[in-house]
């Protein structure tokens, strides 16, 4: 349950459930790490031993353990999110007999800086989908990726959207987003923020590369990282390699993420790959002109140059342009922002609950479920 997309629309929807009156158990690994920790508000087990990496011994333990563990509980429908937990959970959920076993793919597995072993994560994700009796993807391109892979037919496969939160982004607290612009901002200078984990695939040192290009030609503009993660102290080597200490700031992990965006010109995404960034839709729904990479589900988000500007993955320069773009010509900002905000109704949390119970009561009517 680290601070990331997947973890939270899985809380998010965990709580949905648990307020309707259904009975809900969250099961996660213990691991967190420096990229935070989301809890819910539901009640949790946590298994010692479903681990975030790869370990033959301790994942057939995990195994085991969340196999005794459906075995006591006797749930109709276990729901799973993340790469371990896909991968673990439906096997285990099988062999305990649940009578409907669903996950939900936020982006692949494989595509997560794995290269000898590529094939092995593709034929985990195969053996994944064939337990389940319902594959669920966020976007179009890993719909389209699943079934060219051979991973899930047309038949076994749903679209659910991973939205966001649109109350808790358009909520922003009005003086606490003053202050921060009044610390934030230099002179008359604007504000870029990119909110991710500093850990693979969100390549944040791409961000930095692209931040010394945009403060050469725009030297009052304060570029804000927020958030955590192993690549931490190598983005502040780099920060300070490149004399950016005035323009760049880490955050770190921050509970104030509305205002944060709320106070920024500019949104930034800068993943080299992704389902359906978080990211994007909560800059959409903050009414920012947003900034990213064309990969994943962003180009359903975005039209590049219409709603958006879309860049190529670990392309600093492009990214740069970008944002110098927006910066030049504010009123370019003002529109793509208006027309993003014209497709959000498709990428909300409410959105993504209501498609999930219609997918329960679908499953249910055809006796898959008790």
């Amino acid at each position: 349950m680290i601070v990331g997309g997947a973890q939270e629309t899985g809380k998010y929807t965990a709580e949905h459930f648990h307020r309707l009156g259904d009975q809900v158990l969250l099961v996660t690994g213990a691991e967190t790490g420096a990229e935070g920790e989301l809890r819910a508000g539901v009640p949790t087990v946590v298994l010692p031993t479903l681990v975030r990496r790869v370990n033959p011994v301790t994942d057939l333990r995990a195994l085991w353990a969340l196999y005794r563990l459906l075995r006591a509980e006797r749930p109709d429908i276990v729901h799973c999110r993340t790469a371990k937990a896909r991968f673990i959970g439906p096997v285990a959920a099988r062999l305990a007999r649940v009578p409907t076993v669903i996950q939900t793919i936020h982006g692949f597995s494989f595509n997560n800086e794995i290269d000898r072993h590529k094939w092995l994560y593709v034929r985990l994700e195969q053996l994944a989908a064939r337990c389940c009796h319902c594959n669920v993807v966020v976007s179009e391109a890993d719909m389209e990726e699943g079934e060219r892979r051979h991973i899930f037919s047309a038949k076994r496969v749903t679209l659910i959207r991973s939205g966001v939160d649109l109350a808790k982004m358009r909520g922003a607290n009005a003086a606490q987003v003053a202050a921060m612009r009044a610390e934030y901002a230099l002179a008359a200078g604007k504000v870029v923020t990119l909110v991710g984990r500093l850990s693979p695939p969100k390549t944040p040192e791409v961000f930095v590369d692209a931040a010394a290009l945009v403060v050469a030609a725009h030297p009052d503009t304060r570029l804000l990282l927020v958030g955590d993660g192993a690549k931490r102290e190598a983005v502040e080597a780099q920060i300070a390699r490149l004399g950016l200490a005035r323009n760049v700031l880490l955050l770190g992990l921050r509970s104030d993420v509305p205002e944060i965006v709320a106070a920024s010109d500019i949104v930034v995404h800068s993943s080299t790959h992704e389902g359906l960034p978080k990211t994007v839709l909560e800059g959409i729904a903050a009414n920012k002109p947003v900034v990213a990479t064309a990969v994943g589900g962003v180009p359903a988000v975005l039209e590049d140059g219409v709603s958006g500007l879309l860049v190529e993955a670990l392309d600093a320069k492009s990214l740069a342009a970008a944002m110098t773009g927006l910066l030049d010509e504010p009123t370019l900002g003002e529109k793509l922002a208006a027309a993003a905000a014209e497709r959000l109704p498709e990428f909300t949390l409410e959105r993504t609950v209501e498609d999930t119970e219609r997918l329960y009561e679908r499953l249910d009517s055809k006796g898959t479920a008790r």
